[in-house]
């Protein structure tokens, strides 16, 4: 997104001839102006990644629940590694950084 618009802040600069011939601050409207729907679309597109990333994460975690843990245990995550561990151990693996899937 940060290089559509450099790009169009550079082209609209080139198309007055240089940058001693427009206002920066104007520059940068027009350029903002101009890129906009494109910046829009990519962040679209990055939300549409995360989401299916979400998507992915949570479909590894049901996998992973439902063969890892057995009744009477919880499932904990830390430095993308999960864990069964007994329910009574929760409140001091959450106390050491783990949080519970």
């Amino acid at each position: 997104m940060n290089t559509t618009r450099e790009r169009s802040l550079q082209d609209i600069i080139e198309e007055h001839g240089g940058i001693r011939n427009i206002d920066y601050d104007k520059a940068e409207a027009i350029a903002d102006k101009h890129s906009k729907p494109q910046v829009e679309a990519l962040r679209k597109e990055f939300k549409s990644i995360d989401s299916d990333l979400d998507r992915q994460y949570q479909k590894k975690i049901d996998e992973k629940k439902k063969n890892l843990v057995p009744p009477g245990r919880v499932a904990i995550e830390k430095d993308g590694k999960i864990f069964s561990i007994p329910v009574k151990q929760l409140p001091k693996a959450l106390k050491q950084g783990y949080k519970k899937v």
